[in-house]
């Protein structure tokens, strides 16, 4: 009897996570997707321990919630600042990038193997490279998702891909990325070849607020028609829609405020329970979540506190189990 070497069953927990969010995006599956975690990972060993939790959840809900976690390596930056744990991994401007690749790679696989499918923002192509085959789902963020060098990368990607609109809320924009990563009618120069990209079919719109506005919520029913009309003229394929309850939907007043993800899940809900349109479309959201509550500088390096995120403001886990608890009564009772 053959039995399965770690690389093995890593690869075949892969295939059948694409397989399964595949389903999930074409309406086969009827699990509401949820990608989860903090905003960026900045220490193995609280990865590892916040996967284990989520495993955790993962039985609880299996019936009714899909799980993704984030593992997001690479941060963009509006200016500058800490650029990820992939290129950064010991948090003081050292740049052992070679160190962050392999410990960015470790992560991957020993999440995969636990059984918890992974994600991460899609922000260079030879960084996300390194560990493309780990992932079971990729984001285009707002910053570059118009960079069109990274949206022929996400159409050769073999998972899916979200791609968020711009930082200005300009819908139009975001599905312009979404039908240039899902077609395959052009090429890329990457690694010194030139290849047709072969279409990323399940790529689809991430609905994450606006910057542009002091209160930039745009989980509503005007943004969801606007984008449903737009994915009719545009023959979107698989057309769905993942609502970022974090970012520019987590503004008041001009501030992110982290616990407003809880007011969101709201939102959302309301809008599948209410919005044909809207029951239709959104398959999933996106929860910026850690161990405890809060976000942290880097200049307290020496005394950094435990399970804080190190770049944007995440809810506490304990908090993030009451969305999960929301979502599965709303989909258990359907």
């Amino acid at each position: 009897m053959t039995t399965l070497n770690d690389t093995d069953i890593i690869s075949k927990n892969v295939e059948e996570y694409r397989a399964q969010i595949q389903d999930i995006l074409q309406g086969r599956d009827k699990r509401f997707l949820v990608i989860v975690g903090p905003c960026s990972i900045h220490i193995k060993k609280e990865a590892l321990e916040y996967a284990n939790l989520l495993k955790i959840e993962q039985e609880k809900y299996k019936d009714t919630l899909f799980f993704i976690m984030r593992t997001y390596f690479q941060k963009p930056r509006t200016t500058i600042g800490w650029e990820g744990f992939s290129v950064d991994p010991h948090l003081d401007g050292s740049y052992d990038y070679k160190e962050g690749i392999k410990l960015s790679i470790e992560i991957c696989e020993e999440i995969t193997k636990l059984g918890i499918p992974i994600a991460d923002e899609a922000l260079s192509m030879e960084l996300t490279d390194k560990w493309s085959q780990y992932l079971s789902y990729a984001a285009l963020g707002a910053r570059n998702s118009e960079d069109q060098n990274m949206r022929k990368y996400c159409s050769h990607l073999l998972c899916p891909v979200g791609v968020k609109h711009p930082r200005s809320g300009n819908l139009e924009d975001g599905i312009n990325g979404v039908i240039s990563v899902q077609y395959s009618n052009h090429r890329l120069f990457f690694k010194d070849s030139l290849f047709t990209c072969r279409g990323n079919e399940f790529a689809h719109l991430i609905l994450r607020g606006n910057s542009h506005q002091k209160n930039g919520n745009n989980i509503s029913k005007n943004s969801i028609e606007i984008i449903n009309e737009l994915y009719e003229i545009q023959h979107i394929k698989h057309p769905s829609i993942i609502c970022d309850l974090s970012h520019d939907n987590c503004k008041i007043e001009g501030e992110k405020d982290a616990n407003l993800q809880l007011n969101n899940i709201s939102k959302v809900l309301e809008l599948l329970k209410y919005h044909e349109i809207s029951s239709r479309l959104i398959k999933g959201v996106m929860i910026e979540s850690y161990l405890e509550f809060g976000k942290q500088q880097l200049d307290e390096k020496n005394s950094l506190r435990r399970g804080v995120s190190v770049t944007d403001e995440c809810i506490s886990f304990e908090q993030t189990q009451k969305i999960f608890e929301e979502l599965h009564t709303y989909f258990k009772s359907k």
